[in-house]
């Protein structure tokens, strides 16, 4: 095969990009060389997502809001804009994706910078407002490696940092944040001197938000009482931790706070604490975890995937929702209160308690009155036990839906007891069953639980009452 042969391709290929990138811009969205016409041009991107020059700025919006962005970073938005177009056009059905050279080629559409802007450096004052749009967030990478900002001036409008936003900022050592702001991505300021100057006893800690632990932090830890929010991963891989107090401040705990914490074997709640807004993986993997102190007040928890060592969990009245214990290998024992509304069946798969179920003889897997799952009945018949006031949903069909089908290809009919109040997320699909007789004692019956049935007739139900 001789070399340049497919060039030919190339060149067909990258006109053919251009002009469906160009037909789908009006050619008042393009941006232009004049400087009259750089009063606020938009340039659009994905749907609901543009680059405009405005007022000096450029500025990235989409529906989280707009932020400030280095001319780098637009220029970087419009290579990945034409790269996704580029593998988009060859998906349906144009020239294959290894004939485009990539990132080697330009067209008019290209964002070019205005004479008179001029890249951020010194004291950066990000203002509320950049002409018509509201400042709400600094998005990743938005300032990368911009090495003449030395501080930086945050307003009141700001919502979040996101990863990367100041990375490799190197003269960056002082930042006025405006407001606090809870919502701070860890590597928002790797690599920048402020980010050396904040770190005090192993933490990380800006504006109230604890970014990240030193891996040599040991023993027990308390989080201080002025921490408000934790970032996701920050005491990622502090394998010499062995317990943790968080309090009441904290509002917010992001995905995998404490993931890979191998010697963690207590945390601590203060009452008050709400798992609100809690991510459903801060503690994955902690595999000496054995004492978990759920606060009074918690509404929602689902927070303990694969902590291979936790044996029992007391969770107190008052939870609405229990979604995650799924990979809790050793654990045997757990309540489900009164006050629980929503429970998900794969938040016990690989426990423990599952493990008992399926090795036994049993048809039905019950939590105090849930029932979290069910075998294939011999006789095609699910009697469920009265007393029970819940069964238990899963929010992940598509995962095992063939699983799924072949054990509610068995039920054929199912009896429900007077004392039913919930039915939760897919709890019955795909069992043929034709007709069903809800209690009157029901109360919600979530989305799709009854979906790909063959029901055809309800009875005894007061639709009145919900």
């Amino acid at each position: 095969m001789s070399p340049g042969m497919f060039d030919f391709l190339k060149e067909k290929t990258i006109e053919k990009t251009y002009n469906s990138i160009k037909e789908t811009r009006p050619e008042s969205q393009l941006t232009k060389e004049t400087s009259d016409m750089y009063d606020c041009v938009p340039y659009k991107m994905w749907k609901g997502t543009y680059i405009y020059y405005t007022k000096g700025w450029f500025l990235y919006v989409d529906k989280n809001g707009a932020s400030p962005i280095s001319h780098a970073r637009a220029i970087q938005f419009e290579c990945d804009f034409c790269r996704s177009m580029i593998s988009y056009n060859n998906m349906k059905g144009g020239y294959p994706l290894e004939f485009v050279p990539p990132r080697t080629y330009q067209v008019d559409a290209l964002l070019k910078k205005p004479k008179e802007h001029v890249e951020p450096s010194g004291d950066l004052v990000i203002p509320a407002r950049i002409g018509a749009y509201k400042i709400t967030q600094i998005v990743e990478n938005a300032f990368l490696k911009c090495n003449g900002i030395t501080s930086i001036k945050l307003p009141s409008t700001i919502k979040k940092l996101c990863k990367n936003a100041f990375v490799d900022c190197k003269k960056l050592d002082r930042i006025d944040f405006g407001c606090e702001i809870s919502d701070i991505e860890k590597s928002a300021f790797d690599g920048t001197p402020f980010y050396k100057k904040q770190t005090k006893a192993g933490l990380l800690i800006i504006n109230n938000v604890l970014l990240k632990a030193s891996e040599d932090i040991s023993g027990e830890v308390v989080i201080p009482e002025n921490v408000v929010s934790i970032s996701g991963k920050a005491f990622e891989g502090c394998k010499k931790i062995t317990s943790v107090t968080i309090h009441k401040n904290v509002k917010r705990i992001d995905y995998l706070a404490f993931s890979g914490c191998d010697l963690l074997e207590e945390v601590v709640f203060e009452d008050g604490f709400d798992f609100k807004n809690t991510d459903n993986s801060i503690f994955r993997m902690c595999k000496s975890l054995r004492n978990i102190q759920i606060p009074e007040g918690t509404k929602n928890v689902f927070t303990f995937e694969n902590c291979a060592s936790l044996k029992e969990i007391l969770v107190p009245e008052g939870v609405k929702e229990m979604y995650s214990f799924n990979g809790c290998e050793s654990l045997e024992k757990v309540n489900i209160p009164e006050s629980v509304k929503t429970v998900y069946k794969e938040g016990f798969s690989g426990t423990a308690i599952y493990k008992a179920f399926m090795d036994s003889d049993e048809t039905e897997l019950y939590i105090d009155n849930w029932l979290i799952d069910f075998k294939a009945p011999q006789n095609g018949v699910l009697n469920i036990r009265p007393g029970t006031v819940g069964i238990a949903g899963y929010s992940r069909p598509d995962i095992d839906s063939r699983t799924r089908t072949l054990v509610h290809g068995y039920v054929q009919k199912i009896n429900l007891p007077d004392s039913l109040k919930y039915i939760g997320l897919n709890a019955f699909r795909y069992c043929p069953i034709s007709e069903i007789n809800l209690p009157d004692s029901l109360l919600e019956i979530s989305d799709h639980a009854f979906a790909f049935t063959k029901l055809k007739k309800v009875t005894s139900f007061d639709f009145d009452s919900l």
